[in-house]
């Protein structure tokens, strides 16, 4: 019978999260987390089967993070600061967590399971910045027709990533970049 750890799967989640963050899925291996986390790689396969399992746990586990936290905005925040605050808040999440944030984008070249798990969790974010959209267009008091609204959330969300990728250090300059191509084309 394996021994008990306490805490050990918080511990388990923290490294392989810092890890795959940094380093993307393909370049970290079971044994870098065991390390990171201070066990052997057997104890580690007791918890998790395999690096596929362990990332997806990770990958679900992060994003409903990032997705209370958009709730939240959409709860809290007046109707002209909704959009804004969530992408700032979808922006800096992104930024964390550069080398999970890029399978958002990639999904279509993910193994079946993966690829479910991973659109699913993109569409849950699109919904986000789809409502917060529609609060800023009607805090703006402007008319979008439904495909040309599907497109830019689309565009918000390849953004955020792109700007993130491309510019890292000009977080402020990306964020009003990306509000003012909003505004320019609800106007």
């Amino acid at each position: 019978m394996p021994k008990i750890i306490d805490g050990i799967e918080q511990k388990i989640y923290n490294a392989a999260y810092e890890l795959f963050s940094k380093k993307g899925y393909e370049s970290v291996n079971m044994k870098m987390v065991a390390n990171k986390t201070g066990i052997a790689v057997g104890t580690l396969y007791n918890y998790h089967k395999n690096k596929k399992g362990l990332y997806l746990s990770v990958l679900e586990n992060s994003w409903q993070e990032t997705l209370n936290k958009l709730d939240q905005i959409m709860k809290n925040k007046e109707d002209g600061e909704k959009l804004e605050n969530l992408v700032r808040e979808l922006y800096n999440e992104i930024s964390a967590r550069k080398g999970i944030a890029q399978e958002l984008i990639k999904a279509s070249e993910l193994k079946e399971i993966k690829k479910r798990v991973i659109n699913k969790l993109k569409n849950k974010l699109l919904v986000r910045i789809e409502e917060a959209l529609d609060c800023h267009k009607e805090y703006k008091n402007v008319e979008i027709a439904q495909d040309n609204k599907k497109r830019l959330v689309k565009l918000v969300f390849i953004e955020i990533i792109a700007m993130n990728n491309e510019f890292h250090d000009d977080k402020q300059k990306n964020i009003d970049f990306i509000m003012n191509s909003v505004n320019s084309i609800l106007s």
